[in-house]
């Protein structure tokens, strides 16, 4: 059986490169006159928690500064 994180085959959805990260979890956006902030949260159950895969943990971070 697969674990939590699973990620299957991308290419077959056309995806070529880029950050894949399984499992579900949804994006923060924080948005301020001077950046846009997001924020992957995972979300896990209780008997899947692991290591550092855990339930509300940033899986990823990105900003993106306002245009000048």
């Amino acid at each position: 059986m697969a674990g939590p994180d699973r990620i299957r085959d991308l290419g077959a959805y056309g995806y070529k490169s880029g950050l894949f990260l399984g499992n579900s979890g949804h994006v923060r956006v924080t948005v301020s006159p001077v950046e846009v902030k997001a924020d992957y949260i995972r979300s896990v159950l209780p008997k899947d928690e692991t290591g550092p895969l855990k339930n509300g943990a940033v899986a990823d971070h990105y900003e993106i500064a306002a245009p000048k």
